[in-house]
């Protein structure tokens, strides 16, 4: 669902995708610490009616909908599965367990199986 708009709210909503979307990518600019693209996203966020608490770990959006931006605690919401998750060029399942893989593992992140040879 979207973040609700209120009576005579014209502000922009953002689908549940999408948050879970950008906080990905603010979780990544922070890894690599790149502050000002992660405000930049947070900024983002905010324009959509999403507020991030980085004490709590957590996102409140205006029409009550809330969830982690703990990556840990709540793998499956904020990292998505097979479904959400946006497969690049060279990206593989691995054919053990069905697992998606980045290009660069030789090996299954998840069961440890080793890349099919005809994807190497």
């Amino acid at each position: 669902g979207d973040c609700a708009k209120k009576e005579g709210d014209s502000r922009k909503t953002l689908p549940t995708s999408v948050i879970y979307q950008l906080l990905r990518k603010r979780a990544k600019a922070r890894q690599f610490r790149d502050f000002e693209y992660a405000d930049d996203l947070r900024a983002q966020l905010e324009a959509g009616g999403v507020m991030v608490d980085d004490e709590t770990k957590t996102w409140t959006c205006r029409d009550g909908r809330m969830g982690s931006t703990d990556g840990k605690k709540d793998r499956k919401a904020f990292w998505g599965n097979e479904m959400t998750q946006t497969k690049k060029p060279g990206d593989w399942n691995c054919d053990n367990c069905g697992a998606l893989n980045f290009a660069r593992r030789g090996e299954c992140f998840k069961c440890q199986a080793p890349k099919p040879p005809h994807l190497r």
